[in-house]
């Protein structure tokens, strides 16, 4: 065969060959770039750090500074959900509008009473005509649509005001835990300086703009004013109650909310958690699949989107994580996306380290005394530290 022939034969062979690879690849590429795009919503998990134990006979021990969280959340601030050690923050001591999250105030307030024994989960709380919002719009104002005189359970409500969000269910228990010479206002204000909220704002339980607060609006108030505090606050608030109330922890993951306005009705209310588990969960970049076993919402038009949860990594360890303005404040994405890549952080710069009673630990920054001091433990616990200095601890 003539070689110019035999050289374009090869040609054609080559090309078909190419052809068939090119075909071929192109299917693979169409079916790969499917499972591409399901990978960029389902990333590999990676592995959790484990829990070191530090021998008793360790010197003291040093607890890991808090990270700079490198969020597009304006303010962030990550804890231990069991000791209150600061792991990683960002602006957290900025006031700024928490909106909803106001509500985390109120379920202190009937924690505390529950505690004293002055009321019980199965007391019946009584809607007032101040607290009966059932006129209000539930696609703007969320609420239960109960009606002034009904009664409900504290569960009912507070579950109601964690889980949906109910603005009824927030105003009618701080009505009833209240102390009765004081306004409402006064009595967020009393138990924010109890929990040494320095420089935080209060107006109404629900978190309600003053304008739209309906008989909760404060006079000789500007119209835009506004409950205030720092994610560092909400954060105090959130392990406080954990404290007061560890089964918190295992609520509010039920798709909706039942409730019995009156012995004859039943009704149902899909929940903040559904939303979040059809909506949201299933598209967020998570790659040490944490999971959030609780969380509350808020989002005003000025400060965007804020959330407050408890979150677990798949060794167990719970930190709470608050972020606000995050994305705008009708966008939930952004919000526990944010909380992920936080919490994220702080699992791959930190180390848990079990220490046990008595052993020393300096440097320690925690929610309740931020300024880093050194203390000899009074109970055994999980404590971070830098994943650097923490290797000569270990325990073979």
């Amino acid at each position: 065969m003539p070689k110019y022939l035999q050289s374009a034969g090869n040609r054609r062979s080559l090309w078909q060959r190419t052809w068939k690879w090119l075909l071929g690849g192109g299917i693979i590429l169409v079916l790969g770039a499917g499972g591409l795009a399901y990978q960029l919503h389902q990333p590999a998990v990676k592995r959790t750090p484990k829990t070191v134990k530090v021998s008793k006979n360790s010197p003291t021990i040093t607890a890991a500074n808090p990270i700079p969280l490198k969020t597009s959340a304006k303010e962030a601030i990550v804890i231990d959900a069991h000791t209150g050690q600061i792991l990683g923050e960002k602006n957290a001591h900025r006031q700024v509008g928490i909106a909803s999250e106001s509500k985390i105030l109120t379920a202190n307030a009937v924690l505390k009473a529950i505690r004293a024994k002055k009321i019980s989960w199965s007391t019946m709380v009584p809607i007032t005509k101040k607290s009966d919002w059932s006129k209000k719009d539930p696609n703007v104002y969320a609420h239960l649509d109960v009606h002034e005189g009904q009664k409900l359970p504290v569960r009912t409500l507070f579950n109601a005001m964690y889980t949906l969000s109910a603005n009824d269910a927030a105003f009618a228990l701080a009505d009833f835990v209240k102390p009765p010479r004081l306004t409402q206002q006064q009595a967020l204000q009393k138990w924010a300086k109890e929990l040494r909220l320095t420089d935080s704002q209060w107006y109404n339980a629900a978190g309600q703009l003053n304008r739209n607060a309906g008989a909760y609006e404060v006079p000789h108030q500007k119209f835009t004013a506004e409950n205030k505090a720092s994610v560092a606050q909400v954060a105090k608030v959130t392990y406080q109650n954990l404290k007061l109330d560890p089964a918190m922890s295992q609520d509010f993951q039920a798709d909706e909310l039942v409730y019995h306005p009156t012995e004859q009705e039943t009704r149902a209310k899909p929940t903040e958690f559904s939303r979040f588990r059809k909506g949201t969960r299933p598209y967020l970049r998570n790659p040490l699949n944490l999971t959030f076993k609780n969380f509350k919402t808020g989002s005003t038009p000025k400060y965007g989107g804020g959330v407050a949860a408890l979150m677990k990594d798949q060794a167990g360890h719970e930190l709470i994580v608050v972020v606000n303005g995050a994305g705008n404040y009708i966008s939930r994405f952004p919000r526990f996306q944010t909380s992920v890549t936080a919490a994220t952080q702080v699992l791959e710069q930190t180390q848990p380290m079990e220490l046990k009673t008595h052993q020393r630990i300096q440097n320690l920054s925690t929610i309740k005394h931020p300024h880093a001091q050194s203390q000899k433990l009074e109970h055994p616990g999980v404590y971070w530290g830098s994943t650097k200095l923490i290797q000569t601890k270990r325990v073979n």
